[in-house]
């Protein structure tokens, strides 16, 4: 049987391929897990620096305790900005206020009550229009409830309030 030859320049391909999975996989996992495992949330800003520039100074000193031979340790830093950004980092920041957000609107000038004719507040015109987390007289487009109409009362309303 032949043997398998392998050059030189493919072990040195192999090499850097395991140091970055090594330098990344090491770096990243402390603050994966206490993202998205322990937390759940996101972290305020000087606890993520504390915490990104902790886990630098322990990644710093486990290689030079490997026997790291780089001088500036660059791929360390760039894995601490990294760690900052998955601290602080939200998963759909475009999606705080629900799934149903309407198009981005530079201005809400082309949308008016139903009833009134008034300018909707932005925040109702970005994010409340046809979303069923919201009461209905938002969610059709009318300023208030009282524009909503004369003749809508809750199920249960009683007499004094024009209920049967």
């Amino acid at each position: 049987m032949e043997e398998l030859i392998i050059s030189p320049g493919f072990n040195y391909i192999i090499s850097i391929a395991l140091s970055i999975v090594i330098t990344w996989g090491i770096g990243l996992t402390p603050p994966l897990l206490i993202r998205y495992v322990f937390l759940k949330k996101t972290i305020a800003k000087k606890p993520a620096i504390i915490i990104a520039s902790v886990f630098w100074f322990i990644n710093f000193l486990l290689f030079v305790a490997l026997g790291s031979r780089s001088k500036t340790h660059a791929a360390l830093f760039l894995v601490a900005v990294a760690s900052y950004y998955i601290l602080r980092t939200r998963v759909n920041p475009g999606k705080q206020f629900g799934e149903y957000q309407s198009t981005k609107l530079k201005s809400n000038t082309d949308i008016k009550c139903k009833g009134c004719g008034k300018l909707l507040p932005d925040a109702q015109a970005a994010y409340m229009l046809n979303n069923p987390e919201y009461s209905e007289w938002c969610r059709e487009g009318y300023c208030c409830l009282s524009c909503f109409g004369e003749n809508y009362l809750p199920p249960k309303a009683g007499k004094e309030l024009g209920g049967k």
